[in-house]
Order: structure tokens, then sequence, then C-alpha cells
């Protein structure tokens, strides 16, 4: 049992870790990145904060609204999502430095790392998925809306990621005068990661990797 559990853990770190490049690999791509990834990635850069540091406080504030929106319902156990805020920090500016020397100069070149990037990511969240240990702080707080709205998790989900990239937007206006990080690459990965998540989720179960932990 408690060997099944570490393993459990060991998926989901490698989810997040695979989440984390995969989203430092659309940044590269130079053609967009994640809705969630806009406002810190803006933030960066007017800060003297790295990409992931900055991933971390926006996490962070996730939290401390699940908290607000949960009060005494937010459980002992989500408080892992503090330490999860930190480690996937660490996993985006880790990616980004394994990915430093990568510099695409062709528009081919850029979508072919963008779909590497969606690719990995979808694979991150699925790996987190598949763990059944915790959820991670953006999911959390659609979570928590969805529960005290009494609406569906895909309708709020849609509704978060829109509000979240218009932030960015209206902050990259604000303090840098021109967008950053939204363009074609932000849609493409907003309608294709929730088809590559969907593979992965019929390869795992073909393969019936779940024998491998469950009870």
């Amino acid at each position: 049992m408690k060997k099944k559990m570490i393993l459990r853990y060991l998926i989901f770190l490698i989810g997040l870790f695979l989440t984390g490049t995969g989203i430092a690999l659309t940044i590269k791509s130079e053609i967009g990145s994640t809705p969630m990834s806009i406002v810190p990635l803006v933030l960066s850069s007017v800060l003297p904060l790295s990409f992931g540091q900055m991933n971390f406080i926006w996490s962070l504030s996730f939290v401390f609204v699940q908290m607000l929106i949960l009060g005494k319902e937010f459980t002992k156990k989500q408080y892992i999502q503090f330490l999860i805020c930190l480690i996937f920090g660490l996993f985006i500016d880790l990616g980004l430095k394994i990915f430093e020397q990568l510099y695409p100069v062709s528009y081919l070149e850029k979508l072919i790392i963008l779909f590497a990037g969606i690719t990995i990511l979808g694979l991150g969240i699925y790996l987190q998925v598949l763990a059944k240990v915790i959820i991670n702080p953006g999911e959390g707080i659609v979570k928590a809306i969805a529960y005290k709205t009494k609406l569906k998790f895909g309708n709020v989900k849609i509704y978060f990621d829109l509000t979240v990239l218009l932030m960015g937007v209206i902050l990259s206006l604000l303090l840098l005068h021109k967008i950053i990080g939204v363009r074609e690459g932000t849609l493409i990965i907003a309608v294709v990661t929730g088809t590559v998540v969907k593979f992965f989720k019929w390869l795992f179960e073909h393969l019936e990797v779940d024998r491998l932990y469950e009870n």
C-alpha cells in the first residue's frame, strides 16, 4: 500500500515536471503560450523575477483564493498545493534552462516546437490526473469555483481561462505597451491540448498502466 502511494506521488511529480517543461517549450516557440502563463510571463518581463518564480507566486494566489472560497471545506490535504506551487515554478525554470539554446528561426521550426510542447504538456497533465493524489492549484481554483457556483467544471474552466488570458493581455498593454505571449499558438494550445490529453488517456488505459498502483 505504501509503495503504491509513493509510486502515485512519483507519477504526479513526473507529470508536474513534464507540464512545466511543456510550458517552457511553448514559450520558446515564440508564437504563443498557455492562457494561464500570460500573466506571470508579462510580470516576469517587468520585475526582477524569473518566469518560474512568477509562476510560483501566481499559483500561490490560486491556493489562497481556494481557501477564501471553501473556508473550512479546504481540507488539510490541500495544503500540499503550497509545495506544488514551489516545485512547479522550479520545474518551469528548469525547462527553460534545458531549452535555453533553442532559438527557432523559420515558422515551421516554431510550429514544431509548439506542438512538441503541447504533446509534453498533454502527457504531463494526464499523468497528474492518473496519479490520483492531489490536483494542482490551477485546477483546484476552478474546482472550488465550480463547487460553490454549482456550475459545470468544464464551463468554469473555459470562463476562467478566458478571464486570466484577458488579464494577461491588459497587463501586457499597460506595462509593456504591447501584447506578449498571446498569438496563434495560444489558440492552438487551447484547442489541441485537450485532444492530446484524451489520446494519452486512451493509450494508458489500453496499456492498463493503472494496474501498477491500483489497490
